[in-house]
Parts: C-alpha cells; structure tokens; sequence
C-alpha cells in the first residue's frame, strides 16, 4: 500500500494506472475506483495478462489492485482480482475434476488456478466471509475437495508484517474452528496450511 500512499494522489487527478511489481513474479496495477471503474480496470489487466503470457516473460499473476479513499487516507478494497497463468502442468484439482469429482474453490484460488480444475467458484470478501462460505460447501455435503485461501492472512497481514493484525486474525479464525469442526462429516478431512507463518 506503499506504492499507493505514494502514487495515488497523482492518479486521481491524471487518470494514469500505478503498475508495480513485488517480490514474487506479479505485476499490480493499482486504481482509484472513482477514476477508473472496476469493469475498465479488469479490462486492461486482462489485455496486460494476454500480452504477458508468453513464457519468456513468466509473470506469474496480474492484480488488479482498485482502492478508494482520499489522499492520506487510501484503503485497497476486496474487489481486487488476479489474472494467473494456467499451471505448467496437471493439478490435484485436475485430476479429481477429470475423475468427476467435485472441486470448489474459495476465496482467490479460482484466481490463483486460472479456473484450471474447479468446477464452482466461490468469491469472498475477508476471512470471515471465507469461514462462512466454507461453512456452507461443507453442509452441501459434497464429493471432492473444497480449498479455500483466507485472504486477509495474506493481503492485510502477512505481506505487510502486521503481527498484531495477524495475531488477531488467527484468533478470529480459531474462534470458528470449533463450528467448522463439528459440521465436518465423518469421512471428511480437514488440513490448514499457512504462507505467511
């Protein structure tokens, strides 16, 4: 959010795009969502994305990163939205979709997968919005894998190094666990992985 503390005030009043990259193989382009609508913004990125799928490039994801806010006081929103290349090679998603088995992605993964071996896609707004939507796959009761990404852990805590902000947040999601424990059917299995800790 550095980038856009910095450069957001130019964009708003020339309607110029902020692109950056991180540390990973990403490229960001960043707008005031008063300047330039969502719709248009995932336009260009998906134009950027076409453009940048040749190999000798290898950018991993294009983010369209929309915020809003005054100048000393810009917040990036939940409408961001990745456009990853497919996967080099044949996922576990792949696999059990050809298998015809069930596989909902939750949160960015969709993004994250290029939509490559989903079969429902689940967009979310913050962690809480994940556990709920992750909640109501497992009372469907289906057959396959759900994955879902609790994207505040990585968007507004891990990248930034928020380790109160991250503290609290695992608290948050531990508070819910019992819940998602107790719907979890007897055949069901449950694994929790981490990036950012």
């Amino acid at each position: 959010t550095q980038i856009i503390d910095e450069w957001g005030e130019h964009q708003m009043k020339t309607g110029d795009l902020i692109v950056y990259t991180s540390a990973d193989p990403v490229l960001q382009i960043a707008a005031h969502e008063d300047i330039i609508p969502l719709e248009e913004l995932y336009d260009i990125c998906e134009k950027v994305r076409e453009m940048t799928k040749d190999p000798k490039y290898l950018i991993g994801r294009i983010i369209a990163r929309p915020y809003v806010g005054e100048p000393g006081n810009f917040t990036r929103t939940s409408n961001r939205h990745d456009y990853a290349l497919k996967p080099f090679g044949k996922t576990v998603m792949n696999t059990l979709k050809d298998e015809g088995y069930d596989v909902i992605a939750i949160g960015k993964i969709n993004d994250i997968f290029d939509g490559e071996g989903v079969t429902q896609a689940v967009r979310t707004k913050n962690n809480m919005d994940g556990m709920d939507q992750l909640m109501k796959v497992v009372e469907q009761d289906f057959t396959g894998m759900s994955f879902l990404n609790l994207v505040d852990f990585d968007a507004l805590y891990g990248h930034r190094r928020d380790k109160p902000g991250y503290a609290q947040a695992i608290k948050d999601f531990d508070e819910r666990l019992p819940d998602l424990l107790e719907a979890l059917h007897e055949d069901d299995l449950l694994i929790i992985t981490a990036d950012h800790g």
